[in-house]
């Protein structure tokens, strides 16, 4: 069977975790994004830190990887941090601004959307 390979990245301790195997993207996403809504987890409680990436493949009909040149991206954890109900306090806030301001990350802002005061 030919398996997909995976890890995560650690931006904050600049590591690899040990490699993961799945029978698919999806299904490892959505391993991932479990593992960030689990708030015992790394992943949920430093999710800025965290990136999930593909390796390659393994068949172990052969017991051969064929792995990528370079490691791809497929998502961040912060991509499955659910953003606090309305008057929750704290947390990252639902919109571009309010997460870029609390990790620190770039966001673009329509311009349409950013000079809008509510009233039309």
């Amino acid at each position: 069977m030919l398996l997909q390979v995976f890890s995560i990245f650690d931006s904050a301790t600049k590591s690899w975790a040990p490699p993961m195997y799945s029978r698919n993207n999806g299904q490892m996403i959505r391993d991932f994004a479990d593992a960030v809504a689990d708030s015992q987890t790394k992943l949920a409680k430093h999710p800025m830190d965290y990136a999930l990436f593909e390796l390659g493949s393994f068949d172990d009909d052969k017991c051969k990887f064929n792995l990528h040149a370079t490691p791809i991206r497929l998502c961040l954890a912060m991509d499955y941090v659910k953003a606090p109900a309305a008057g929750s306090g704290g947390g990252l806030g639902a919109s571009p601004q309010e997460r870029s301001e609390a990790t620190g990350a770039l966001s673009v802002v329509p311009k349409s959307k950013a000079g809008e005061s509510g009233s039309k």
